[in-house]
């Protein structure tokens, strides 16, 4: 939010001592790569909305998937987004410094300065930050530069077209003169409708006009997060090496262990709330999804909050909001002494003031540190973990995979051998050998020649539907995300923020162990169905 104080008002009253934008030098075809940078800050805005960030944390941290392959620890998670936001945050940053060099105003030369290093240099742009309304206005504007942008790539196509049968007409002698002279009417009108374009389009703009109104748009995102942060209690921390908590799974594990811990997170009705009880798992022969409920251990090794060790002197928009660690001590016992004790009437509404103040500064710390870390060497925040799909390059791969198996379960009367071909095709040849060896040790519980077991297969069933029903999202999720990256790199333009989904609401931090051994589930379970099928199908004929 912006601070109306005489500092504001300086620097609003220093932009008119701009020079006029005529004698500056304009975009001109940058326009095209403006748009695009404008199409993205309108997708960081509307993706940053009301509605979007009261949701977040619930579509994140709330997705029994991402809880049981990336990681039970909600603040991990919402790091993990907020590190995606704040990478693309930086890589649109990055772009509009370098546009900034070439602006005549001294100051939008110094954007650099600020994506390089924004714990020393944000203070210069104290006050940029657009309001909320004004905000919406700027976004509609990029909106429309966008617009005509697309339109005006499409008229320069239809240009290029009409004067290339324009040249061959004017080779050929045999041409006739009124269909050239047609020609060349729609030749003129099509350069008309191009300079009508270009008039209300980024094209004629200066480059001072369009850095200032990325620039103010981008500072006034980056308020937006700090407040997102604030909204779902994002706590910073250093990542853990094995982020989903306790034991790695190996591929050769059973899934029964995965899916006793999907009864943890998603139980039945009756059952007290998964964020406040902890399970302990205890594989049993011949039982699936078997947990018993056991006291909450201690908080693992690593997971401690840990604050920024980057000290700020001041933040923007933050004055007189900075503690040291010994005055949030402060802050918080006398809270907790107003809480409890009679008071005038202000001074627990001030109390309480002072520690959001607190508050907002460990959150700026910590986003300027992330964002010191990205500008510095042009580095990024999403790095997966070893032990992820992510790391393995299989992501997209397996959410094939997942969707492949999806289908097969929905008839497995109907597949046939070269299906089952395919799909045993697609898998890793570390994945086949488990395969085999999983299929080996349920053949006990194949189908008989006589018939078979009507528990097994109903239980069969039961585990085959749960384990697709938190694995289905994050594939979907996975492939939507795909095509968003195609859709963005064919049309050269950027996709409806509604259609964006987060990385780690994908398989892309997955533990690919845990991934792996749900895929096996699913197809020792498949086989199982396709049995089934088949023989139910040989007693039907058998009984005529």
């Amino acid at each position: 939010m912006v601070v109306d104080s005489w500092l504001g008002n300086f620097i609003r009253h220093s932009r008119k001592a701009v020079p006029p934008e005529a004698d500056r030098a304009i975009i001109g075809v940058l326009a095209f790569e403006v748009s695009k940078l404008m199409s993205k800050v309108v997708n960081l805005w509307r993706f940053l909305g009301d509605g979007e960030t009261r949701t977040l944390r619930d579509d994140v941290v709330g997705t029994i998937g991402v809880r049981m392959l990336v990681s039970g620890d909600g603040d991990y998670l919402m790091e993990l987004a907020l590190d995606e936001i704040l990478d693309n945050f930086a890589e649109v940053a990055v772009s509009v410094a370098e546009l900034g060099r070439k602006c005549a105003d001294p100051r939008f030369s110094r954007f650099d300065m600020f994506v390089s290093d924004p714990i020393r240099n944000h203070l210069e742009w104290f006050g940029w930050e657009y309001r909320p309304k004004k905000m919406e206005r700027k976004v509609k504007k990029m909106e429309r530069f966008a617009g005509v942008m697309v339109v005006l790539a499409q008229e320069l196509d239809v240009l290029a077209e009409l004067e290339r049968s324009r040249r061959r007409m004017l080779g050929n002698p045999k041409t006739d003169p009124i269909k050239l002279l047609e020609s060349q009417q729609r030749v003129l009108w099509h350069r008309t409708e191009i300079r009508n374009f270009r008039a209300i389009s980024p094209w004629i703009r200066s480059y001072d006009y369009v850095v200032r109104l990325l620039v103010r748009s981008l500072l006034t995102i980056l308020e937006r997060i700090k407040t997102v942060c604030q909204i779902n209690r994002i706590a910073f921390r250093r990542k853990s090496r094995n982020p989903a908590g306790g034991p790695a799974l190996t591929r050769s594990q059973s899934m029964s262990s995965i899916m006793k811990h999907y009864y943890a997170v998603h139980p039945s009705p009756g059952v007290g709330s998964p964020t406040r009880k902890k399970f302990r798992y205890r594989h049993e022969q011949g039982k699936i999804g078997h947990l018993e409920p056991s006291p909450p251990p201690s908080p693992p090794r690593g997971c401690h909050h840990r604050r920024s060790r980057t000290r700020l002197s001041d933040v923007g928009g933050l004055n007189g909001c900075m503690h040291s660690n010994r005055d949030r001590n402060q802050i918080g016992s006398s809270l907790r002494h107003v809480s409890n004790s009679p008071v005038v009437a202000g001074g627990k509404e001030e109390a309480e003031q002072q520690a959001s103040c607190s508050s907002s500064t460990v959150v700026a710390e910590a986003i300027y540190s992330k964002l010191a870390f990205l500008g510095s060497k042009r580095r990024q925040l999403i790095n997966p973990a070893p032990t992820t799909l992510g790391d393995a390059g299989l992501y997209l791969h397996y959410a094939n995979l997942i969707t492949v198996i999806e289908k097969m379960v929905s008839a497995p009367h109907e597949i046939e051998s070269t299906s089952r071909d395919e799909l045993y095709g697609m898998l890793p040849g570390s994945l086949r050998s488990v395969l085999r060896k999983r299929l080996r040790d349920h053949a006990t519980c194949r189908v008989s020649s006589v018939g078979y077991d009507a528990t097994v297969a109903a239980a069969w069933r039961q585990t085959v539907a749960r384990v697709l029903e938190w694995l289905l999202p994050l594939a979907h999720n996975m492939l939507r995300w795909q095509a968003v990256r195609n859709f963005e790199r064919e049309h050269h333009e950027e996709a409806d923020s509604k259609t964006h989904v987060l990385l780690v609401q994908t398989l892309y931090f997955a533990d690919r162990a845990k991934t792996e051994a749900a895929i096996v589930e699913l197809i020792v379970g498949l086989d199982y169905l396709y049995r089934i099928s088949k023989r139910l199908e040989e007693m039907r004929l058998d009984r005529r």
